[in-house]
């Protein structure tokens, strides 16, 4: 979902993970609008309004489920397992008003057809089929979703082994969640960034395994991250991950700066008040030396989040790349005195190091 102005300017502005809203009222809300919403509403109400002509006993119990889902779907984020619980109440619910109807109808309203057993027979096998595939492909979801929670907990244990191996099965099972290719190209570019990290430490060079192995982690890492943006072309958070992925390549992927800066600018298109885009695609243009282009993204996150203080960090060096050291001064400086609230942090404390480096 994309964040207003007002949104983006607020505390929790820069926060990336809210890619749900905590009700699925106000998730549907968000996504079709009123008329959305209103339509989803005249669902229930239609339901309840049919479920009056029941016998008592049957009614009650329609009335409690149609209560609780409502209650559900407002208290509770938008899920598979509630879109399911209403599937099956509207279908019961059907079938007792069509059985409740036939045995008070004085003469049955349905007229009895003489169908030729091989057409009935036909029939059957082609429910069965479509039945017998629909549940096979819902207990594949349900065993990739569970693949891709335990890899969750194996991030948590440390275990990057059974991270990775959970993530390709869940992939595998599912290949079309979006959030399992973001998580096994983030994965994959954290394994290809560990061995050059520890390679670095031990001050020997890749061996012909490693060197494989960094080489295919980078390929999976971009070839997941577009696998996502191609799922949903439309979520700006997708095209943020491809631009990521790119931006930690820079030294390594050839183009990869023309790629990182295209998806950022994909994802600002998509989400135009979200400061981070705006920030990340400056930090691009400053890793590639472009600080002119840089200085004005850090100055967009700025207008839009004047408190961001990674932004106003960012456009103090760029204004020193363009040697305009007052800027540069000026920036920092505003910097450490919307930081003082925070003198016991790193972050109050690099900005008055940096402050002080700038002044020499």
């Amino acid at each position: 979902l994309a964040k207003d102005q007002s949104y983006a300017a607020s505390a929790t502005g820069t926060i990336q993970s809210f890619s749900f809203s905590r009700s699925a009222a106000i998730q549907i809300l968000a996504e079709t609008g009123i008329v959305g919403l209103f339509a989803f509403l005249i669902i229930f109400f239609r339901g309840m309004y049919e479920a009056q002509a029941l016998p008592r006993d049957v009614k009650i119990a329609a009335f409690s489920l149609f209560f609780y889902l409502l209650a559900a779907f407002i208290a509770f984020p938008p899920s598979i397992v509630l879109l399911f619980l209403l599937a099956i109440t509207l279908g019961l619910l059907h079938h007792d008003i069509i059985a409740h109807s036939y045995r008070h109808a004085e003469k049955p309203f349905v007229k009895t057809i003489k169908i030729p057993v091989i057409l009935s027979s036909m029939a059957a096998v082609v429910i069965f089929c479509a039945l017998s595939a629909g549940m096979y492909q819902m207990v594949m979801y349900y065993r990739a979703d569970l693949a891709y929670r335990h890899s969750a907990q194996a991030i948590g244990n440390r275990s990057l082994s059974e991270t990775y191996s959970d993530q390709y099965n869940a992939i595998t099972l599912n290949p079309y969640q979006e959030k399992y290719h973001i998580s096994f190209s983030q994965t994959n570019l954290y394994i290809a960034n560990q061995i050059a990290i520890n390679t670095k430490k031990s001050g020997s060079k890749l061996s012909s395994r490693d060197q494989a192995t960094v080489t295919n982690a980078i390929k999976t890492a971009i070839e997941e991250s577009r696998a996502a943006t191609v799922l949903n072309p439309q979520k700006a958070s997708n095209w943020e991950n491809r631009g990521r992925i790119y931006k930690s390549l820079l030294t390594v992927a050839e183009k990869s700066d023309i790629f990182a800066i295209g998806a950022y600018e994909r994802a600002g298109l998509l989400d135009p008040f979200n400061p981070v885009y705006k920030n990340d695609l400056g930090e691009v243009y400053y890793l590639t030396g472009q600080y002119k282009q840089a200085a004005t993204r850090f100055i967009e996150a700025l207008h839009i989040k004047p408190d961001y203080s990674n932004a106003s960090y960012n456009l103090a060096w760029s204004y020193y790349q363009l040697g305009d050291k007052q800027k540069a001064i000026a920036q920092m400086e505003t910097l450490s005195q919307s930081l003082r609230t925070e003198r016991d942090s790193d972050a109050y404390k690099k900005a008055i190091s940096d402050l002080e480096r700038l002044k020499k």
